[in-house]
């Protein structure tokens, strides 16, 4: 299994998630913008340490466990489900990220 990086811990995270990050380490960005440019602006930051941004997988990590937990099922969708109905949140996000740790292979 490969290390994780800092670009492939920040490709498993929402754009809001990555909004917030980029506003907490002052990383000049608009919200407007595409997930891409908050991924690079902060892979390419010195200021976004790797051990933060490796707490936002990790809590991502753990959101999987609590929508697995809630579903008792490892479908995708059945995981994204038990996370919505625990956060209270719409299931269309909740699942988009899911899949998005899922398939991110770092």
């Amino acid at each position: 299994m490969a290390r994780p990086t800092k670009r492939t811990c920040l490709t498993c995270l929402t754009k809001a998630r990555l909004f917030e990050l980029a506003r907490a380490f002052d990383i000049g960005t608009r919200q407007g913008q595409p997930k891409v440019d908050f991924v690079d602006a902060l892979a390419h930051s010195k200021a976004a340490s790797f051990a933060r941004v490796l707490e936002e997988r990790v809590l991502s990590l753990s959101n999987a466990v609590v929508g697995v937990l809630r579903s008792a099922s490892l479908g995708i969708h059945a995981i994204g489900r038990g996370l919505a109905a625990v956060r209270g949140t719409a299931e269309k996000h909740a699942v988009k990220q899911v899949d998005r740790l899922l398939s991110n292979p770092g």
